[in-house]
């Protein structure tokens, strides 16, 4: 500094200001396609420049202060969770990075092995119960012992009444075969099975 007389002054302070690296928040995820039963999931963290961190997994559970956590999402419901990761450098400095999970419906299908079409009030009707299929997607086909296609439905909500071109079918052992495909990666599935016709 320097005066109206011309006289100067100086002071000097080392390291006043100090340069750092802001932080990057970066992770991955072991899976990011969840079905109730792979739940389970591992996170890297790839955060660069920090020292702590804060996880938010998205689904109203406690937040998580590890580096690498692993979270059960179990139990939840189908849909979308957004994960989120704030990472903080040695100075308070902050950066947030997010990403998206989801949650899928895993194929179920479960086809009784046996009916009874005999005009009691049990058991009139044979159908198959399914979960994670798409239901625009599917298709049922019924044969008799000569592998003869007897029904077909491409309705899973269907059900057959032990009939055939407008006759009781006979009691006896059927074989069905199911086309369907998963809601989860559009894989396409085949089951088989036997049905017996009790009357």
């Amino acid at each position: 500094m320097t005066s109206n007389n011309g006289c100067e002054s100086t002071i000097i302070y080392p390291e006043l200001v100090c340069v750092t690296d802001q932080p990057v928040a970066s992770f991955s995820a072991s899976n990011y396609y969840l079905t109730e039963l792979d739940a389970l999931v591992s996170f890297t963290n790839e955060s660069e420049n920090a020292i702590t961190y804060l996880w938010d997994f998205g689904d109203s559970s406690l937040f998580s202060t590890l580096e690498n956590p692993v979270h059960d999402y179990q139990g939840i419901n189908v849909g979308s969770y957004l994960v989120t990761l704030i990472a903080t450098s040695p100075y308070g400095c902050q950066d947030t990075t997010y990403s998206f999970l989801q949650m899928k419906n895993e194929i179920i299908f479960y086809a009784p092995n046996s009916f009874t079409p005999d005009n009691d009030e049990f058991n009139q009707t044979w159908g198959v119960l399914t979960q994670g299929i798409d239901p625009n997607d599917f298709s049922l086909y019924l044969f008799n012992r000569w592998g003869e296609l007897i029904w077909e439905s491409h309705d899973p909500e269907a059900n057959w009444d032990g009939s055939y071109a407008g006759n009781i079918a006979p009691s006896g052992t059927y074989t069905w075969k199911a086309l369907v495909k998963s809601t989860l990666n559009d894989e396409k599935r085949e089951f088989i099975g036997h049905l017996n016709v009790l009357r």
